[in-house]
């Protein structure tokens, strides 16, 4: 019986920040960017690799947006740097699957490599910078609804 490979990103590499509910999407990033990684390695055709692409992206797009909201609402000293780091990634991976999708641009594993680098790294140097100059304890942002919206 052989062993599973390593993930890409591992549990343990994933910096923790201290507020539960972030340090879950980070992991749920982590294992998008892990399929995404065993999907390029293995030479999966381009539509599921386009597939994972989009799931990272539009589970990062959430996150982005959730982090945000909270640092809003604790007036987070340096909201604009973050979410300036944020719209940078969000921007280049946007023209990257538009890229993918279109059929000119190949993702490849180097490309992959960055993006986990750039998700440690901002976690580590933004998120839990940041992190220590919220107010306790962070609750997760609420989320609207429809019936939220019909009801006002």
């Amino acid at each position: 019986m052989s062993t599973p490979p390593k993930p890409f990103v591992t549990p343990e590499e994933t910096p923790s920040i201290g507020i539960a509910f972030l340090d879950n999407q980070h992991q749920e990033l982590a294992e998008r960017a892990n399929a995404l990684y065993e999907a390029v390695e293995t030479g999966k055709p381009r539509g599921l690799v386009l597939a994972h692409l989009t799931g990272f992206y539009n589970q990062m797009r959430s996150h982005f947006a959730s982090e945000e909201q909270i640092l809003r609402l604790h007036k987070c000293p340096d909201f604009a740097r973050h979410k300036g780091a944020h719209e940078g990634l969000v921007e280049l991976l946007s023209l990257v699957r538009q890229q993918v999708a279109s059929g000119g641009r190949d993702l490849n594993v180097g490309l992959v490599e960055l993006m986990k680098l750039w998700l440690l790294e901002h976690i580590e140097e933004h998120d839990s910078k940041d992190a220590k100059s919220l107010e306790t304890p962070v609750k997760p942002p609420r989320v609207s609804t429809t019936e939220d919206r019909q009801s006002q």
